[in-house]
Order: structure tokens, then sequence, then C-alpha cells
């Protein structure tokens, strides 16, 4: 026999072998795992997502980037100077018919949110809900510079209820190129263990408000009734939002599967 012949039948061998095990492969051994993402439109969408910095934001030609997560918590990378940020709302427990000065603190990561999660190129858009309680939250990497521009849309929160923002160090700022290899341990995003370098502002949630990062250093928070600053923030976030728009239009791909969309 040729060897060309050999190794002909060693080929049918190992595929017969492969159809018998298939064959008698039982539900058992199928592997079932959960659809965490899928496409709706140019979306992604992620509901009650589990896993964070799953989608980093970039805005700016530095290596700078905002790393964002299936719930609304954030980390920012720079070289050396990575940083955590958490969200929070502040409800006076006076509404629960409690003492007047006591304040109920709720991060926005909690699962006690109802969370949608969606990431539409260069942006991501977070739906929460907890009763009749509703806050919208849409969030951009600046275009210029190493910052961020949130904006905050709250509905139904009990009078007086306030939002916060603490951002700190990172628990390392000692990636593998620059961490975008997808190789390193994301909890080093996490804040650090004493909360360096701690950065903190709070303001009223009412209506449509605004936090902004500047040079991955300083938090802004503008409320609804803050006048001028207010109506500069809003035109921070819309100018933002248009050059986004503008990058994403450039090009634009369609093709017959949702997902590769």
């Amino acid at each position: 026999m040729r060897h060309s012949d050999c190794y002909i039948l060693r080929l049918l061998s190992v595929a017969a072998a492969l159809l018998c095990t298939l064959h008698t492969m039982g539900q058992g051994d199928v592997i079932r795992r959960a659809l965490n993402y899928y496409p709706d439109g140019r979306e992604i969408v992620c509901r009650n997502g589990v896993q964070r910095y799953t989608r980093a934001l970039y805005g700016s030609h530095s290596a700078f980037r905002l790393e964002t997560s299936d719930r609304p918590v954030f980390a920012t990378f720079r070289k050396n100077g990575c940083r955590n940020i958490r969200l929070s709302v502040l409800v006076p427990e006076s509404s629960r018919g409690k003492a007047a000065d006591a304040v109920t603190v709720l991060p926005l990561d909690s699962t006690l949110f109802d969370c949608e999660a969606r990431y539409m190129g260069g942006r991501r858009t977070y739906r929460l809900a907890y009763g009749s309680w509703r806050i919208d939250l849409y969030v951009l990497a600046a275009a210029e510079g190493d910052g961020a521009v949130w904006r905050f849309a709250a509905t139904g929160l009990p009078e007086g209820s306030r939002l916060r923002a603490d951002m700190c160090r990172s628990r390392s700022s000692k990636f593998k190129r620059n961490g975008d290899l997808g190789v390193d341990d994301l909890s080093l995003f996490d804040a650090s263990e004493g909360r360096d370098s701690l950065v903190t502002v709070e303001w009223d949630a009412t209506g449509t408000t605004f936090l902004i990062l500047s040079d991955n250093k300083s938090l802004s928070a503008y409320a609804q009734d803050g006048g001028s600053a207010y109506a500069s923030a809003c035109q921070r976030f819309d100018k933002e939002e248009l050059h986004r728009q503008r990058v994403m239009g450039r090009v634009e791909i369609t093709t017959p599967d949702p997902v590769f969309n």
C-alpha cells in the first residue's frame, strides 16, 4: 500500500471516530451559554450585566480612555494616572418617615437597579429603574484633552435627592501595552484600598444635570438651576455628541448580519 493511501485511510478513520462521537453526544454534553450582549439597530445592548470595564470610550488622540461597564461604574486609563469613578444617588430618609438628616446612599451600579446598558460608537447609555425612580445616564469621552462628560436625567426621585461622584486612584496604573491587550486583571481598575487622592462632588439630582471630568484630575457638577455655568455644560455635552456623530458618520457598514453591523 502506498504512503498516500495510508494517509487517506487514517483521515477516514479519524473522521469516522469524530462522527460517532458527535452522534452519541447527548443534551447533557451541550454547553449552554447566556446571551449577555445583543444587537439593537446600531447599538449593542446588555440587560442587568455584571461585568466591569467591558467597553472603552476614546475621544482625543492620546492614549487616554474611559473604561465603562455593564453597570455605571467607570475607570480612566492614563499612564501612571489611572482613576476609578463611582456614582451614587443620595436619598433623604425623611421621604420614608425617618430622621430628617438621615440619608440612604445607593450606588448607581447596585443590582437593586434594573439596568439596561447600550453602546453605540463612542457613547455609553444607561437606563436605571428602581420602583418609581428613573435615571437615564449618557457618557462620552472628551474630544480634546483627557476627560469625559456625563449627562443625567432623573425622574421620580424623592425631593431633596442628590447625586454624588467619587474619584480616586485605581489599584494600579501598570498595564501591559496600555492595558488594551486583554491580558491584565481588570480588577486593577477598581478603587485603591485607601481610596487615594479621593475627589468627591455632590449636586442636586433634579431634572437634567451634568458631570465633567477635566484633565483626568478634577470633577465638576452642574445642577439644573446653575445659571450660565449650567448652560455651558449643556453646550459642552452637545458639542461632544456632535463630534461623536461626525466621526462615526464617516464610515458606515451595512450587512445582513446585525451583530457585525
